[in-house]
C-alpha cells in the first residue's frame, strides 16, 4: 500500500490492514505512526522517507516479519536496533 506525497500528518488506528506486506509512506508531513502497527504481523518492507518522525512506535518491534525501515530524512531519533535501517 502506498501513501506518498499526500502531506498526511497522521494515520489513524485502526485503518491499516492487517495483511500488509510493503507500507509505503514517503513524502508526507506524519509525526507519529499508529501503535496498532505492531498488529501488522506480515508487513515486511516499511518506508518513511520524508517525514517528520521523531521516533517509532514499541509495538513496532511485534512486526515480526519486518525485513527493511527507510527513513531517510525522516529525523527519526530513536530506531529500535533489531530492525535493519537504510540512510
Amino acid at each position: 500500500m502506498a501513501f506518498k506525497s499526500n502531506n498526511m500528518e497522521r494515520i489513524p488506528e485502526n485503518t491499516l490492514a492487517r495483511s500488509l506486506q510493503w507500507l509505503t509512506l514517503t513524502n508526507n508531513a506524519l509525526t507519529s505512526l499508529p501503535a496498532d502497527i505492531g498488529q501488522l504481523a506480515h508487513l515486511r518492507k516499511l518506508l518513511l522517507t520524508d517525514n517528520r518522525l521523531r521516533t517509532l512506535p514499541c509495538s513496532i518491534v511485534l512486526c515480526e516479519s519486518l525485513e527493511l525501515v527507510r527513513k531517510k530524512a525522516s529525523i527519526v531519533a530513536t530506531v529500535l536496533h533489531s530492525i535493519p535501517v537504510l540512510h
